[in-house]
C-alpha cells in the first residue's frame, strides 16, 4: 500500500494510488474525466493558450473521493494451483 501524500497531488500521484486500488487508468483519462467533472476531486485552474490544463489536486478531497468510491487497497492475492 503506498503511502498517503498530504497537500497537493500530481497525477502521476493519482494514477499510482488508483493502480494500487486495482483501478488502471493514464494520466491522459485522469486529466479527461477531471476536465469533464466525472472525477470531482480534481479542479481546473487555468488553459494554456495551447490547451495545456493546469489542475489542483488537494489529497484531503482525492483521498475521501477514493476511499467512499472505490473503498481499500486491494491485498495482492497468491494462489497454490
Amino acid at each position: 500500500m503506498p503511502e498517503r501524500i498530504t497537500g497537493r497531488m500530481t497525477l502521476d500521484d493519482i494514477a499510482k494510488d488508483l493502480r494500487a486500488r486495482n483501478c488502471p487508468i493514464d494520466k491522459g483519462n485522469l486529466s479527461r474525466l477531471i476536465c469533464d467533472g466525472i472525477f470531482p476531486f480534481g479542479h481546473v485552474l487555468s488553459t494554456s493558450g495551447t490547451g495545456r490544463k493546469n489542475i489542483l489536486v488537494l489529497s484531503v478531497d482525492y483521498y475521501q473521493w477514493a476511499d467512499e468510491r472505490i473503498g481499500p487497497y486491494i491485498k495482492e492475492v497468491t494462489t497454490n494451483a
